[in-house]
C-alpha cells in the first residue's frame, strides 16, 4: 500500500485475484465449467474462484475450522447442524461456495 501511495505501480497476482485463476485455466486448456477450486479459505480460494465463475468446494476444517467447530473428524451429516454458522460466515464475508465439505482426506 505504501509503495502505491508513493506512486509506484503494483501488480497483484495470486489468490484471490482473478488473473491467477484465468492463467490456470489457460495452462490446463479447460473451460471453467470443467474445473472446481477446492480450498479452505473463503477470502482467497472461494472468493477468487467465484470471481471468474469456477465452481468451488469449501473445506470447512481448514482456515475457518476452529471458528466453525469443524475438524478432520467432522462428518458430512454434522454440517447440517452447523448450517447457521456456515451461512453466517459466508454472508459476513460476501462469499458463497458451490459445495461444502468438512474435510478432504485421502485414505491409503
Amino acid at each position: 500500500a505504501r509503495y502505491t501511495e508513493l506512486g509506484g505501480d503494483v501488480v497483484y497476482f495470486g489468490k484471490p485475484y482473478p488473473e491467477g485463476f484465468v492463467k490456470c485455466l489457460q495452462l490446463l486448456g479447460l473451460p471453467r465449467e470443467s474445473v472446481a477450486m477446492v480450498g479452505d479459505s473463503l477470502d482467497h480460494d472461494i472468493m477468487g474462484a467465484n470471481s471468474v465463475g469456477i465452481s468451488t468446494v469449501w473445506i470447512t476444517a481448514g482456515v475457518h475450522g476452529q471458528a466453525l467447530g469443524c475438524d478432520l473428524q467432522t462428518k458430512s451429516t454434522e454440517l447440517e447442524l452447523k448450517r447457521q454458522s456456515l451461512e453466517t460466515l459466508c454472508h459476513n464475508k460476501g462469499v458463497v461456495p458451490t459445495h461444502v465439505l468438512p474435510a478432504f482426506v485421502f485414505d491409503e
